[in-house]
């Protein structure tokens, strides 16, 4: 299973709304916040989670004493989950 049609929907969802992606990752400002969004194709090839995240940066900086990669990664969020988790 190819991730790269997913990607391309995705990207057209989140594009106008002022998301900038690099790989599989897309990061928005919003104030002081970096808001991510983050696909995971599993090992296999043949599944792929959908992640959020919100980090803010001074936060980030202060807890692990340097800046924050860029663009940001899921991971690094101080808020994250797995969009499956949000749906009831």
């Amino acid at each position: 299973m190819s991730a790269a049609p997913l990607v391309r929907r995705i990207e057209a969802l989140l594009t106008p709304l002022g998301f900038k992606r690099r790989g599989r990752t897309w990061n928005r400002s919003a104030g002081r916040l970096v808001q991510v969004i983050d696909l995971q194709v599993s090992k296999a090839g043949d599944a792929v989670t959908v992640n959020a995240g919100v980090m803010d940066p001074d936060v980030y900086a202060r807890c692990w004493g340097s800046s924050a990669s860029i663009p940001v990664q899921e991971p690094d969020c101080t808020v994250r989950v797995r969009i499956g988790e949000l749906i009831d």
